[in-house]
C-alpha cells in the first residue's frame, strides 16, 4: 500500500474520531496539521463532511448539495483568518454546574451552540478543522423550516407586508422572504449576532447563523461568540469574523459592503467563477450584479442605521468615534451629535451656529465642528438623564485662553425662588475649569481646558449617586481631580430636552450672555451609564 493511501487512512480514522467526539487533544493537533499543510487533505475532509451532511439531508427529505458549487470553503485567506482568530482567542472557562437558576425570557436569552456529533469539532484544539467544519455545517446541514432562531429585540414604526412586528416575539426560519415595508427592525439571533434592518427591505431567515438580504439595507453586529455568522445576497456572501458591517442590495442586485470594525471574508460571483477577498475595518466593497467583480468604494457610515431606540424614538446613523470598540457603551447611548452634517445634527439651531470643516478635533474621520459665538446653541429633542440615574457626558471642546467658557450641555428647569432649580449643567467656568452644577451644588475640576487647544472632556456619575462630591471628571482621557465642591443639594435632575452650548432655561429666564459657550464643540455624547476609565479613554481616541 502506498504512503499516500496510508496517510488518507489515518485521516479518515481521525475524522471519524472527531465526528464521534472521541478525538484526543494530540490527535486533534495531528488532524489540524494535516488540514493546514495538505490541500488534498483539506478537500478530502470537506468532502467527508459534505457526504455526512447530505446523508442527513436525504433522511430529512431535503435536496443534496454539491460542494463544487461553492468556493467559500476553499478560500485560503478565509481559513487563515479563521484559524488565526481561533488560535489567538483567549481561553474560555466553562461554568461549573450549580443550583438551578430562574428561567430567562426568550427575548433576553442567548442560546449556546448545540454540542452534538456534528458540532463536536468546534470544541477541538484543531483550529482549522473546527472552522472548516462549522462553515460546512452551516452550508450543508439540513435546515428545517419553522424553527425559532431569533428574537425581535426592538422595532420602531416597523410594518411588514403581511403585518407588524412586536418586541419580544420569536422569529422562525422559513422558506420564503419577509418584507419590511417601512420602519426599523432589530433581530437578535440565538447565537448572539444582532441585525438591524431598515425598511423597505426584503430578507430571509435561514438559521441562527445565516440569513439572506434580497433587497434593502442592514447592519450586523457580530460578537466573538457568533463568529461565522453569514449574510448572503443575490451576488455575494459575507462571512463575519467578529465585526460590525453594513450591507445594501440595490434593485438590480448589486451589493455594497461597508466594514466598520473587525474582519470579514467576501465571496462574490457565480458558481465556477467565484472570487473572494478579505475585508478589514474602514474598507468598503461594491459587487457588480452581472459580472460579480469586486471593486473598492468609499466607506459611507452615515448611509446606514447603526442603532435605534424605540423608547426614545431616536435613530443613529453614526456612532461616537471610539465608542464602537466598546459595545457595552453604545448600548447605553442616549444622545450623540457628531456636528459633521448640519442637516443631520438632530437639533434645532439657536442664534447663528457655524459648522466649520477646517478647525476640528484631531480624530480620524472627523469632518466638522460647531462654532459658537456666545449667542448661539442647539436645542435637541433628546431628554437628559433624570433623578440620580447613572450618566456620562462627554464632548470635544476648544476654548481660547481668557474666554469665559460657557455651557457645554444643559437640561432641566430654572425655577424662580429656587436657585438653578433642577437644571443640570456641564460647563467650562470663568477660570477655564470643568464644572458640573445642579441647584446650589457643584463640583469643579483642576485642569485648565481654556487654552486654545482641542480637549476631550467628560463627566461621570454612578448609579444612585446623589452627591456632586462623588462625580468624576476626565480631560483627554485622564482623570481630573475635583478642586472644589458644594454638595448642599442632591443630584436629582429633571427629565427635559438637552441644549448644547447654552442653557435654554437660563436664557428664557433672562440670564443671557455668560451661560453661552464661546468656542468650538464637537462629538457631543450622553450615556445612561457611568463609563469606565477605559471607555472614556476610547472616546478620547487614546
Amino acid at each position: 500500500m502506498s504512503r499516500a493511501a496510508d496517510e488518507f487512512r489515518q485521516v479518515d480514522y481521525l475524522i471519524e474520531l472527531a465526528m464521534e467526539g472521541a478525538i484526543t487533544p494530540d490527535q486533534a493537533q495531528e488532524l489540524n496539521a494535516l488540514i493546514l499543510t495538505h490541500p488534498a487533505v483539506c478537500r478530502h475532509y470537506c468532502e467527508y463532511v459534505q457526504l455526512t451532511m447530505n446523508i442527513e439531508r436525504l433522511s430529512a427529505k431535503l435536496p443534496v448539495t454539491d460542494l463544487n458549487e461553492y468556493t467559500t470553503v476553499f478560500d485560503q485567506a478565509l481559513w487563515d483568518q479563521l484559524a488565526h482568530e481561533e488560535m489567538s482567542a483567549p481561553v474560555m472557562e466553562l461554568p461549573q454546574a450549580g443550583p438551578a437558576q430562574r428561567s430567562v425570557s426568550p427575548a433576553a436569552q442567548k442560546t449556546a451552540r448545540p454540542k452534538n456529533k456534528f458540532r463536536i469539532v468546534a470544541a477541538m484544539s484543531s483550529a482549522a478543522a473546527a472552522v472548516v467544519f462549522l462553515v460546512l455545517f452551516a452550508r450543508f446541514a439540513p435546515v428545517r423550516p419553522g424553527i425559532e432562531v431569533a428574537t425581535v429585540s426592538d422595532c420602531m414604526d416597523a410594518k411588514g407586508k403581511v403585518g407588524s412586528f412586536e418586541i419580544g416575539s420569536r422569529v422562525t426560519n422559513r422558506l420564503w422572504p419577509i418584507v419590511l415595508t417601512s420602519g426599523y427592525l432589530k433581530l437578535t439571533f440565538d447565537y448572539g449576532a444582532e441585525v438591524i434592518l431598515e425598511g423597505p427591505a426584503e430578507f430571509q431567515i435561514i438559521s441562527a447563523e445565516q440569513m439572506r438580504l434580497l433587497q434593502g439595507k442592514l447592519t450586523a453586529v457580530v460578537p466573538r461568540e457568533a463568529v461565522g455568522f453569514r449574510v448572503d445576497t443575490p451576488g455575494a456572501s459575507v462571512i463575519d469574523l467578529g465585526t460590525e458591517f453594513s450591507l445594501e442590495v440595490e434593485q438590480d442586485g448589486s451589493t455594497s459592503v461597508h466594514l466598520f470594525e473587525g474582519n470579514a471574508s467576501l465571496v462574490a460571483g457565480k458558481p465556477g467563477n467565484r472570487q473572494s477577498c478579505p475585508i478589514t475595518a474602514g474598507q468598503a466593497k461594491q459587487i457588480d450584479s452581472q459580472s460579480g467583480k469586486i471593486g473598492d468604494i468609499p466607506l459611507t457610515a452615515g448611509h446606514f442605521v447603526r442603532r435605534f431606540d424605540s423608547r426614545r424614538k431616536t435613530v443613529w446613523r453614526q456612532l461616537p468615534r471610539g465608542v464602537a470598540r466598546t459595545r457595552t457603551a453604545w448600548k447605553h447611548l442616549v444622545g450623540y451629535w457628531s456636528m459633521d452634517d448640519p442637516a443631520s445634527a438632530g437639533a434645532v439651531p439657536f442664534g447663528n451656529p457655524v459648522f466649520d470643516s477646517v478647525d476640528k478635533p484631531p480624530i480620524p474621520g472627523n469632518l466638522c465642528a460647531l462654532v459658537l459665538d456666545g449667542r448661539s446653541g442647539l436645542n435637541t429633542m433628546v431628554n437628559g438623564i433624570s433623578g440620580t440615574a447613572a450618566r456620562t457626558l462627554s464632548a470635544w471642546v476648544k476654548v481660547e485662553k481668557g474666554t469665559a467658557g460657557g455651557t457645554l450641555l444643559s437640561w432641566g428647569m430654572h425655577k424662580p425662588g429656587v436657585r438653578f432649580g433642577t437644571r443640570a449643567t456641564f460647563k467650562i467656568d470663568q477660570s477655564g475649569l470643568l464644572r458640573f452644577e445642579i441647584s446650589d451644588s457643584y463640583a469643579i475640576g483642576t485642569a485648565a481646558v481654556a487654552d486654545g487647544k482641542w480637549h476631550h472632556v467628560a463627566m461621570v456619575s454612578e448609579e444612585g449617586n446623589s452627591s456632586t462630591a462623588h462625580i468624576r471628571f476626565y480631560v483627554d482621557g485622564i482623570p481630573d481631580p475635583i478642586s472644589d465642591v458644594n454638595d448642599t443639594h442632591s443630584i436629582n435632575s429633571e427629565l427635559a430636552p438637552i441644549s448644547i452650548g447654552y442653557s435654554q432655561e437660563f436664557y428664557n429666564a433672562g440670564w443671557k450672555h455668560g451661560m453661552e459657550l464661546t468656542g468650538r464643540i464637537d462629538e457631543v455624547c450622553v450615556f445612561a451609564k457611568a463609563l469606565s476609565a477605559e471607555e472614556i479613554a476610547m472616546l478620547a481616541n487614546l
